[in-house]
């Protein structure tokens, strides 16, 4: 093993664990199959209630060497990655969703490229499974290096969100750990959803290589209903607020930067209005669409800005514009009724 570790740099893997029973198993399995070996697995319940934390001890006891497990109080994603970033070893860290799996020669496909272009990063592209049908999820920009000019077009790319685009995604990226510094780039933890989003165009700002890995699907993603995605997420609508303010104050000299920036509150405006779809009584989703609707930042960015999305975003800007908000919300409302028969 010292030998081992001599030779390759040790990769720190976090895996986030919260009620993944029935996909934990896989998950640990595949990382442990890796063709490359010299990892640390760092697995953070983040307050089970399932059989989950039996077996992240299970498999601590099997692979001592290994794994590193730490029981927490329920604290969301972020203060689970967080955690992970604490606890690491690596020269450099991943992370890995508890129901995925990562394709058996992840890990060493990402670290060479790491070591031999003297990158900060690695993105791979990843596999869509849903419904037993596996999708490749590759990028439009091309396979390749990146660096000083090009870097901002992989931000860019980012800060877009359109298919084809770099995703925000922690699981995609394999990062020198050094990057992140003593506490100094961390996931916000007031951040239930979205963090990813808000955390890796922070840390895009202060990397100058990255390696793409445009076309070569690394990940497994298994896209789950039960997931947050799918139940209503409280306070979603102030955590994109902040998340708006706080990365505006961050690009205020950057006019490109800042009208994205605009355009993305404008998108997860709708997700908010969707959002709003999952809340346990009518009274509820009503507040929230009209919260949403009503948000004066908001109004004041639809008048100035012009973007042909698609054709819903220029619907949805058309109503706000004329101040025909009730349309709208009825949308919403129905969608409440349907997923409440």
């Amino acid at each position: 093993m010292d030998e081992l570790r001599n030779k390759e740099p040790l990769v720190s893997i976090v895996v986030p664990v919260y009620n993944a029973e029935n996909n934990l198993t896989g998950c640990l399995d595949s990382i442990l199959s890796q063709d490359y070996q010299n990892i640390e697995i760092i697995l953070i319940n983040d307050g089970s209630w399932d059989t989950s934390p039996d077996i992240c001890e299970k498999y601590k006891k099997e692979h001592p060497q290994k794994i590193v497990f730490i029981n927490q109080i329920n604290g969301g994603p972020s203060v689970a990655r967080n955690k992970g970033l604490e606890l690491s070893k690596g020269k450099y860290i991943t992370f890995v969703d508890s129901d995925d799996t990562v394709v058996s020669n992840m890990i060493s496909s990402m670290v060479d490229k790491a070591e031999a272009e003297d990158v900060d990063m690695v993105i791979c592209a990843y596999w869509k499974v849903a419904d037993e049908e596996r999708t490749a999820r590759t990028y439009t920009l091309p396979e390749g290096l990146y660096g000083e000019g090009g870097q901002r077009k992989l931000l860019l790319s980012l800060l877009n969100e359109r298919p084809g685009d770099i995703p925000p995604y922690s699981w995609v990226r394999l990062t020198r750990r050094s990057v992140f510094g003593d506490s100094v780039l961390r996931y916000n933890e007031r951040l239930y959803r979205s963090e990813d989003y808000h955390f890796w165009v922070r840390v895009h700002t202060v990397i100058s290589k990255v390696y793409l890995l445009s076309q070569t699907p690394l990940y497994n993603y298994f896209e789950n209903v039960s997931s947050v995605t799918h139940n209503h997420v409280n306070g979603y609508w102030d955590d994109v607020q902040f998340i708006y303010s706080d990365l505006q104050k961050s690009f205020k000299d950057d006019v490109e930067i800042s009208n994205m920036l605009d355009i993305m509150l404008v998108k997860r405006s709708l997700i908010a209005l969707n959002n709003a779809a999952f809340c346990k009584s009518a009274m509820e989703a009503m507040h929230e669409i009209n919260t949403v609707l009503r948000n004066e930042e908001l109004n004041g960015i639809i008048k100035q800005i012009n973007s042909s999305e698609n054709v819903y975003f220029v619907r949805y800007r058309f109503l706000m514009r004329k101040g025909l908000r009730g349309i709208i919300a009825i949308k919403y409302l129905m969608r409440w009724l349907k997923l409440h028969k």
